[in-house]
């Protein structure tokens, strides 16, 4: 008599226990309605959908980007190692961002393509990949030399089409490059002769205390005054070391909205390389809106202290990606770190301050393609698979009870139990089910009962011959035995190439199909042998329904 092993009954216990335990928080997750996951604690609510299987964005819903690296202003050193540098920081922001299960992959020479499941903020995600985050400190130059610049300007832009080139230069992009020379024909004229107020009418200077003044230009005047400082006319009056910077932000003033214009030295005093941290922290005059406090490296904050101390009443501005975003004046000497005051929502200082702990990317970055997946498609998908899963597992179930009779349920068990142990075995490892990782489970299910087919046949082949029942159940799984694992060892082989090669459509397909194949063979040899010798231990079998 063949007794089973205690061993393979603690095993399979043992599996059964932590299948079970890793399948808990996706069987809560799934049977719970909308309205009790909305009165959860929100703390729990996600340590539960993070410990539950977690859904690929063609279930969950989210978003698709396609973006290129610009290496066009880039040197040869520079653009080779582009795009794996701008692959790094875009996936430090999205780790701290805390999208789960992103990704982010390659795609050709110079492409990077990107999935965030769950995330439907298209224009927040793109502000947090695509930001270049080049943080500069740069001194605001004096209200006088602004004036001085702003009458040259007037003199060289009196013959300008204002509607023409307002057409030609975009509402974004609040910086004016300075590459060319400086000419000598608008200082040549005399400063008693009266300029056409062409840009110095469209900037009202207001005393800010301390003797300073503010350059404001109101908001329908913006675009215009962008248009003439970008013009290669008006280039050639603005030195080459200084430089035009707008606020990032417009504020509200009685007259209406209003925006303020810098002018500042090209180049900056400290880089965001001189930034070893940045926190959101609480704005103690408004404690709706949040500053992003920096914390500076040893150098940094050294170079800092000494800018700060040789530069007492002047403006430092604090920019970002051409966009002043402060300028305070500095009252005295500052020892240690900085901050960036704005009027910030939450969202926005945890965004800025994750973007500037991941560091500059290394050149701009152009959307090829944005793609929002609504989480209703997923929805609809889920119940299209689940609909394909049942159909299919119900034939095979009904063809192995009509062709192998009894034997025939119990592959039906195996084949329960194996769709049992891979989601377990998802749950347990962290991995994104996807559409194609649903494909891969269906295939599985037809798998699933292939081995018992071939163990099956054998058993009948020995049957034919005569043999008793539990010489047969023997026979056939030894005979079996080795075809099996040389059937599912290619195929695994298969899933493993394309785990590594392949895009993050088919890693879905072969991670399900991976986990499937080792769930069947486990079923197929041991847990189906093991309810053959149990019960050809309790029963003296004479034939067998097979």
């Amino acid at each position: 008599m063949r007794k089973v092993a205690r061993w393979k009954i603690v095993l399979l216990v043992v599996i059964l226990a932590l299948a079970g335990w890793s399948l808990y928080p996706s069987v809560r997750l799934v049977a719970m309605s909308e309205e009790g996951r909305a009165a959860m604690d929100p703390e729990e609510r996600a340590k539960l959908e993070d410990q539950a299987i977690h859904l690929g964005l063609d279930l969950k819903g989210g978003m698709h980007l396609v973006l290129e690296v610009d290496k066009s202003e880039l040197g040869d050193d520079e653009a080779r190692d582009a795009v794996d540098r701008a692959m790094e920081i875009i996936t430090n922001r999205i780790d701290q961002f805390g999208v789960r299960e992103p990704t982010i992959q390659r795609g050709g020479a110079d492409r990077i393509i990107i999935e965030l499941p769950g995330l439907m903020d298209e224009e927040r995600a793109k502000n947090l990949i695509g930001q270049t985050a080049l943080l500069e400190f740069q001194l605001v130059q004096s209200i006088d030399l602004f004036r001085d610049i702003l009458f040259k300007v007037d003199k060289v832009a009196k013959g300008l089409d204002l509607e023409d080139l307002t057409r030609g230069v975009p509402t974004e992009g609040d910086t004016t490059a300075s590459d060319t020379t400086v000419v000598t024909e608008a200082d040549s004229l005399s400063s008693e002769e009266l300029a056409p107020p062409v840009a110095s009418a469209k900037v009202h200077f207001v005393p800010m205390g301390g003797g300073s003044e503010r350059a404001l230009v109101m908001e329908g005047n913006v675009n215009e005054l962008r248009a003439i400082l970008a013009s290669s006319k008006v280039q050639t009056v603005i030195p080459e070391d200084l430089e035009f910077l707008w606020a990032n932000e417009f504020e509200e003033g009685p007259e209406g909205r209003f925006k303020e214009i810098f002018l500042v030295g090209e180049d900056p005093e400290l880089t965001g390389s001189a930034v070893s941290n940045a926190l959101p922290t609480a704005n103690p005059r408004d404690p709706s809106h949040l500053h992003v406090t920096l914390e500076l490296t040893r150098k940094g904050s050294a170079k800092f202290t000494r800018v700060t101390g040789a530069n007492i009443g002047r403006q430092l501005a604090i920019v970002l990606d051409g966009k002043v975003f402060s300028a305070p004046v500095i009252r005295t000497r500052i020892p240690g770190d900085a901050s960036i005051q704005g009027n910030f929502t939450d969202e926005e200082a945890r965004d800025l301050a994750i973007v500037l702990r991941a560091g500059k990317l290394p050149a701009p970055m152009n959307f090829l393609e944005e793609r929002t997946v609504g989480p209703t498609l997923g929805h609809d998908s889920i119940r299209k698979e689940i609909r394909a899963i049942a159909i299919g597992g119900i034939t095979v179930v009904l063809f192995m009870v009509f062709y192998y009779k009894a034997s025939g349920l119990i592959a039906d068990m195996a084949l329960i139990l194996n769709l049992i142990l891979i989601l377990g075995a998802m749950a347990m490892l962290g991995a994104t089910l996807t559409l194609p990782g649903i494909a891969g489970i269906v295939l599985t299910v037809g798998l699933a009962v292939d081995a018992n087919v071939l163990i099956f046949e054998r058993i009948r082949e020995e049957l034919k011959l005569n043999k008793p029942v539990r010489a047969a159940i023997d026979r056939g799984y030894s005979r079996a035995f080795v075809t099996i694992i040389d059937a599912n060892v290619t195929t695994l082989i298969t899933a493993m190439v394309l785990l590594y090669f392949g895009t993050a459509t088919v890693k879905g397909f072969a991670v399900t199909l991976s986990i499937g194949i080792l769930a069947s063979m486990f079923t197929a040899i041991l847990v189906t042998r093991m309810v053959f010798d149990a019960i050809t231990n309790r029963y003296e079998l004479k034939s067998l329904s097979i």
